[in-house]
């Protein structure tokens, strides 16, 4: 979600006001790192409208949902950090080929890429938010070249 803007400067988030109406708006940013900033005037960041997290509708605070969230986040972003300083390439993109055919990206450490063709039932076996490894996978077979616009028709059994 962007800022909204007026002929006169940076909108309101909660009431909409502009610098004609409000001295000051100003974007503010979740303390935690976690959701989205919001753009306050100063009369709505006097009510602390502000303090509710742009991530949640009912209204949890900054530190009643961002706060456990983002250290959830930390904790599986170390976890992929831990996987790929293993050696490990795991997923970081797909892409649907035809109707029952899709090529998994997978990445380490060193940015180094493989690709793997597979099924969609293959590949819906680990959701999304995962961090999956290449040898999570069923794989029909691997792609020579792992550039993703070059690779098609230079396939190889795995």
């Amino acid at each position: 979600m962007g800022f909204c803007y007026s002929a006169y400067g940076l909108c309101c988030d909660f009431c909409s006001a502009d610098h004609t109406t409000r001295k000051y708006v100003r974007k503010l940013a979740c303390p935690y790192g976690y959701c989205q900033s919001w753009a306050c005037c100063d009369q709505c960041r006097a009510l602390k409208k502000h303090m509710a997290s742009s991530c949640t509708p009912e209204n949890k605070t900054h530190k009643e949902f961002c706060k456990p969230a983002s250290a959830e986040h930390d904790k599986k972003e170390q976890q992929k950090q831990n996987i790929l300083n293993e050696g490990y390439f795991i997923r970081c993109a797909a892409l649907s080929h035809g109707v029952d055919k899709v090529k998994v990206i997978f990445r380490n450490k060193d940015d180094l890429e493989k690709a793997a063709f597979m099924t969609h039932a293959a590949y819906d076996k680990i959701p999304l938010g995962i961090t999956a490894k290449l040898e999570d996978y069923e794989i029909n077979f691997m792609a020579k070249n792992t550039d993703i616009y070059d690779s098609e028709g230079m396939e190889v059994k795995a």
